[in-house]
């Protein structure tokens, strides 16, 4: 249920995010993305119960749906936007990225794809601005806080994740998929340490496993459309454009 005041508040929000020049948060990033990349994407205002932004479908037809919070300035909105940005200007490349990675063995794409999460720090240094800007300047207090005590064990974190990329690069685990459990554990709380000067205190699940849905969709689009041509002679009023 969605109470009148609600949609109040998150009427003023939108009036307020309106203001904010799109184009101009695209130009802030593109810096810091490689000359071929490309930003083209749709924003989705909503209202959800998880008060979290994510990108989707971002090798098909890139999104970035925010939530509609009343307590976020124009000045903060601007900021999610250009990280997402950044996400989307990243994933317009990943054909020529993947070109690049298919010559090396196997084991070695594994760990230049997980160091690929520090994607999550270029995108907060565009969002930003640039390296002498402090990164949470239009963030919450609480935000500001947790930024500023993860910074504190910068170094011992790096150098957790040094040994993490060298403990897969040299064989330590059985599979990829003991790989990715242990890697994915660094995204998560106490002290997430993708975090360590890196990212930006948000919790960036919704956008990891987007992108394994945006794969899992490439896959399946041929069987999906060929079941879609069936149902559309069956069922009256389903385009084939509808998304499953």
């Amino acid at each position: 249920m969605i109470y009148p005041n609600v949609l109040l508040n998150s009427a003023a929000a939108l009036k307020e995010w309106k203001k904010a020049d799109l184009a101009a948060t695209a130009r802030r990033v593109l810096p810091y993305l490689p000359a071929q990349a490309r930003i083209h994407t749709k924003l989705y205002p909503v209202i959800k119960p998880n008060k979290n932004s994510f990108v989707f479908e971002t090798s098909t037809d890139p999104a970035i749906f925010l939530y509609l919070d009343p307590e976020v300035t124009r000045e903060k909105f601007e900021n999610t936007v250009s990280h997402e940005m950044h996400h989307i200007g990243f994933a317009s490349i990943e054909t020529q990225t993947e070109a690049q990675l298919a010559g090396l063995p196997t084991i070695t794409r594994t760990t230049v794809e997980w160091i690929g999460a520090f994607g999550e720090g270029f995108a907060m240094l565009a969002a930003a601005g640039g390296p002498d800007v402090y990164p949470h300047e239009v963030s919450t207090p609480e935000e500001r806080a947790r930024w500023n005590q993860d910074m504190a064990h910068y170094n011992q974190d790096l150098r957790t994740l040094d040994q993490l990329f060298l403990d897969i690069l040299h064989g330590k685990f059985k599979n990829k998929d003991e790989v990715d459990e242990k890697a994915f554990t660094f995204f998560w709380h106490p002290r997430p340490l993708v975090h360590s000067g890196l990212q930006s205190g948000g919790d960036h699940r919704e956008a990891i496993w987007s992108r394994k849905i945006d794969r899992l969709h490439d896959e399946c689009s041929p069987a999906l459309a060929n079941l879609q041509s069936r149902c559309d002679g069956i069922e009256q009023g389903r385009t084939s454009q509808q998304r499953w």
